[in-house]
């Protein structure tokens, strides 16, 4: 019944969203804004694009200390974006920690908690490299605050994490007394404590200045491929489009995307656009144009590489989508490999 409401939720808020992104749009004007937008635009933007996922996959293969091949970690990114992009409920980022665990390099909960740091990172990036672009943009200056609330509430659950690493045996000791002091059998508390200290040396990272501050370059430089990517996309169809104008547009999607939302945020996607390019004064037919070639490319790209990865490990999407739904309740039985699928060379 949950995953039901969720799904429904996700359903209202998109087809909402796509009903305001198409309020007021001119269909003729749409066909003329596609018409003539330069496509040659569109090489070195995919490239960009391709440029950006290397570069995030690196920040996550630096969180997770090299112990897992490189191939290896970009592919099981872009199938948990294949899944993102095809399937509700977002298991994607689920899927690639099941992926990422099942050669046995990291534990199952080692692996969620890598995803759980290479996220935050990510969060943390964008919004600061956000607030730096703001005062560039006139008639941006009171969503300053706002972007700067996210900051501080990034920070903040940056700074947990790292307490979290660096007091592991603290609290795993402490989850121990508390778990037998309350002597519930079924609760199961070896398996409890034993999944906490599994989970928490995954955050190991984080008392490493070096690696963390190594994955945070990966993670801007990705986000400097984004941007650019999005920058040269953008002037096909808006010519007078800046760099800070293509970065905002950028950010303002990716972190919208955290809004439930049918998959790949349908709906969601283009009305970020509409509404953001509304304050470039960008006329609505026209954004909303550029808004359907930006996310076409953006789900076509992740959903090829995606699929590449998925027939190279042998596995189908439903597998995949059970595994990362079984991750959430079992991960220790999600993690061993599949009978059914062979073994990758790189692992």
């Amino acid at each position: 019944m949950r995953k039901t409401a969720q799904i429904g939720l996700g359903l209202v808020i998109s087809l909402l969203a796509l009903a305001l992104a198409f309020r007021g749009a001119n269909l003729q004007l749409m066909g003329a804004a596609l018409r003539e937008a330069n496509y040659l635009y569109l090489l070195p933007s995919a490239l960009l694009v391709i440029a950006g996922l290397y570069a995030r996959a690196l920040s996550w293969r630096t969180i997770l200390d090299g112990r897992v091949p490189y191939g290896r970690v970009f592919d099981a990114m872009n199938e948990g974006y294949l899944l993102n992009n095809l399937l509700p409920l977002r298991l994607g980022e689920l899927g690639r920690a099941y992926l990422i665990s099942r050669p046995g390099q990291v534990s199952a909960l080692q692996a969620l908690s890598s995803v759980l740091v290479e996220r935050l990172i990510d969060l943390i990036m964008a919004v600061v490299l956000l607030l730096a672009f703001l005062p560039f943009v006139p008639g941006l200056e009171s969503a300053q605050g706002l972007v700067g609330t996210s900051v501080a509430l990034g920070l903040v659950g940056l700074v947990c994490l790292i307490l979290a690493a660096r007091y592991r045996a603290a609290l795993v000791g402490l989850a121990q007394r508390v778990l037998n002091r309350l002597n519930w059998p079924w609760l199961h508390p070896e398996r409890i404590v034993a999944r906490l200290d599994s989970f928490l040396s995954g955050l190991a990272v984080l008392q490493d200045p070096r690696r963390a501050l190594a994955a945070a370059f990966w993670s801007g430089l990705a986000w400097a491929a984004a941007a650019y990517s999005t920058y040269f996309l953008l002037i096909a169809f808006v010519p007078a489009a800046t760099i800070p104008m293509a970065f905002i547009v950028l950010t303002v999607v990716a972190l919208g995307g955290a809004v439930p939302s049918l998959p790949g945020g349908v709906g969601l996607f283009e009305a970020f656009v509409v509404g953001i390019l509304a304050v470039f004064a960008v006329e609505g037919s026209r954004a909303l144009s550029f808004g359907l070639i930006f996310h076409a490319q953006q789900i076509a790209l992740t959903t090829l590489l995606g699929s590449l990865a998925l027939g190279r490990e042998g596995q189908t999407l439903g597998h995949l989508a059970r595994a990362a739904q079984t991750f959430v309740t079992r991960p220790e039985q999600a993690a061993p490999p599949d009978a059914a699928a062979p073994a990758r060379p790189d692992q």
